[in-house]
């Protein structure tokens, strides 16, 4: 006996020694490996923030070309841009702070990285300097003007997308890093648990097979019942209970056993209930502050109020619209505190009741300080899923300034328009009077005129042969400048009978009105060589002698210019522009220099001289009149010895009827 418990005590320590070295292997090696996995979680967890770096970069990227675009807004105030570029700098200060952060967390070795974030920060760089050059064009231009536009286009297409693209390559990369980092720790984590497994299996089984050949009976079940309650006691609940038989031992065993599966059953329960807990609590939380940085920190102020009027939240942007020197302050009073005028709450309420989409209105609030303002509210009903109402939220915002400039537009458009009445009456009242004088100068001056060519016509018939070739010549020379002025009175006459005369407008086919004029012009001068077009059908709705004035002076004068060129063309024709039809008379002649187009139209202004070409100079004047009154326009194109165009526009006959 005492041999037997000698050999069992020897057989014990050296199971115990064996045990030791097992475990003390097991622990060094698990040591090495947790440090491995250690720092590779830590490399992980610094790629993640590196790929979330990205986001803040492309966040603070978007502000500041929200905040250049505010900036080139027309209007905004100089205090309000010069309040942006500060804000502008604050921004781009932060910026670069999270570029150098993120630079700061990169791996030494890893020139990937590196190279990538260089390239981020030299696209940014190269952003701030394109929305620098649209500060300053827009600064030149003072207004939204093409240059500005430009910029902006260039901003977005060469700079913005760009810098997007170099931030989703760079979060690209590092989320692979981190996927193989994870990856590798996760294999770690696996040769841990194979180690801990094969140790575990290897101790038990040395130790079951020395105990096992030296504890038969009691020993042996006493044994595994400790190392049973032992393994109860480290935690490891899933351990079986090895002792089998009908003695207390086994009973006590078994019991054990069933204890440490219920007891293992009910904290995996409470494991699981407590990380679905932890994950509910964690998502709760992170959703929460999403909304308070988002409820926050928007510009436009943002409000929760009861049916009563009780305000349950508001945000630092309503705090400041409204004036309050503090959050706390403004939810202590009532939504009816702030109206101007109680009338407009309650049309708001009752539009809220009839309608369950947002409601917009404009009207005027009180500020702390007692001054109104004019806002812009939109709000909505919440209700929860049976339909009742939970509470009402909206925005306000600010058009105290749109409100002003619509009412000086108003001011402004009301002054111009009665301006405008007393302007043109001055004008009509001035026309008249000129008109009349004009026509009664031309009307007295025909008689003399008329006297003066015939006396000198009868010293020619008469007494030619009692004067000399010098008497001759100046007796020609008046006849020849008095027939002048009276074609210059009676142009002046027909000009004033344009304007003053009663119009008659009806259907007028100018094709046909042009050819009897052609006709007219060849019996004139059969021996001329002239080409003339005519389009066909060219229906206007316009009085009828008028029309006959416009076209003898276009088409005269087309013929007249072309006199001194052997072979001539004239086109009259019509084209299409932009819905209205624009006509034309074209020839080939002298043409004119378009750098004296101002005096064209004008009376007595002539492109030509009289040796040239004769001509009162009143006859494309008097073509303007009558277009004009025929609430249309006419102009001119031309080139010298190269011909002119001469294009009019009348109304068409459907809208003219």
């Amino acid at each position: 006996m005492r041999q037997l418990r000698g050999q069992i005590a020897r057989f014990l320590a050296m199971s115990y020694v064996a045990l030791a070295v097992l475990m003390l292997v097991t622990v060094v090696t698990t040591i090495g490996l947790v440090r491995g996995i250690r720092g590779e979680f830590s490399d992980a967890l610094i790629r993640t923030n590196l790929a979330k770096s990205g986001d803040k970069i492309r966040a603070e990227s978007l502000d500041l070309i929200n905040l250049a675009y505010r900036y080139v807004s027309p209007e905004l105030s100089e205090a309000d841009r010069a309040a942006i570029l500060k804000q502008f700098e604050e921004r781009r200060r932060s910026l670069n702070t999270i570029i150098e952060d993120a630079v700061e967390l990169t791996a030494p070795g890893d020139l990937v990285e590196r190279t990538q974030l260089a390239r981020i920060q030299q696209k940014v760089v190269d952003m701030n300097l394109q929305i620098s050059r649209l500060i300053s064009v827009y600064d030149e231009e003072q207004a939204f003007g093409q240059l500005t536009v430009a910029e902006m286009d260039k901003l977005i297409s060469d700079y913005i997308e760009p810098l997007a693209q170099e931030i989703a390559s760079f979060q690209s990369y590092e989320a692979g890093r981190v996927e193989t980092t994870t990856h590798q720790a996760l294999n770690s984590v696996q040769i841990i648990l194979l180690v801990m497994v094969m140790v575990f299996v290897l101790t038990l089984g040395f130790t079951l097979i020395m105990v096992y050949w030296s504890f038969q009976r009691i020993i042996h079940p006493l044994s595994e019942l400790s190392a049973g309650v032992e393994q109860l006691q480290s935690g490891k609940l899933d351990w079986s209970m090895p002792v089998q038989g009908n003695d207390e031992i086994s009973s006590l065993a078994s019991a054990l056993g069933g204890m440490a599966t219920r007891l293992k059953q009910t904290l995996d329960g409470l494991e699981q209930n407590i990380s679905e807990l932890s994950q509910t609590k964690e998502a709760l939380e992170q959703s929460e502050e999403h909304y308070r940085g988002l409820f926050n920190g928007i510009p436009v102020g943002l409000y929760r109020t009861t049916w009563d009027g009780e305000f349950i939240n508001v945000n630092s942007a309503i705090v400041q619209l409204l004036g309050y020197p503090d959050r706390e302050t403004l939810l202590q009073r009532n939504v009816a505190d702030v109206y101007e005028f109680p009338e407009d709450r309650q049309y708001w309420r009752n539009q809220l009741q009839e309608g369950d989409g947002p409601q917009f209105s404009e009207l005027r609030i009180r500020r702390y300080d007692g001054r109104v303002i004019w806002v812009r509210d939109a709000t909505r009903v919440v209700r929860d899923r049976p339909g009742s109402m939970l509470f009402f939220e909206g925005s306000l915002e600010d058009i105290t300034e749109r409100k002003q400039a619509e009412a000086d537009v108003q001011r402004l458009n009301a002054e111009l328009e009665r301006r405008v009445i007393e302007r043109t009456a001055q004008l009509e009242a001035a026309n008249r009077e000129l008109e009349s004088f004009s026509y009664s100068v031309s009307h007295d001056l025909r008689a003399p005129l008329r006297a003066l060519s015939g006396y000198s016509r009868i010293l020619m018939e008469d007494y030619s042969d009692v004067l000399d070739e010098t008497g001759k010549s100046y007796l020609n020379y008046l006849q020849s400048a008095s027939n002048r002025m009276i074609a210059i009175v009676d142009d002046l006459l027909k000009l004033s009978q344009v304007t003053q005369s009663e119009m008659l407008r009806r259907p007028l086919d100018l094709s046909s009105l042009a050819r009897d004029i052609i006709a007219e012009l060849r019996s004139t001068e059969p021996e001329r060589n002239v080409d003339f077009w005519v389009a066909d059908d060219m229906q206007v709705y316009a009085d009828a002698s008028l029309m006959r004035i416009v076209l003898e002076n276009l088409l005269g004068n087309a013929w007249k210019f072309t006199s001194k060129h052997t072979r001539a063309r004239i086109d009259f024709g019509v084209n299409r522009k932009e819905a209205q039809s624009v006509f034309y008379v074209r020839d080939d002649g002298a043409g004119f220099d378009m750098a004296h187009i101002g005096k064209l139209f004008n009376a007595f202004q002539r492109l030509h001289s009289l040796a040239d070409f004769d001509g009162t100079g009143i006859g494309l004047a008097t073509v303007q009149r009558i277009i004009q009154r025929h609430n249309g326009t006419v102009w001119a194109e031309g080139q010298v010895e190269q011909g002119a165009t001469f294009y009019f526009t009348l109304p068409e006959m459907e809208s003219s009827a």
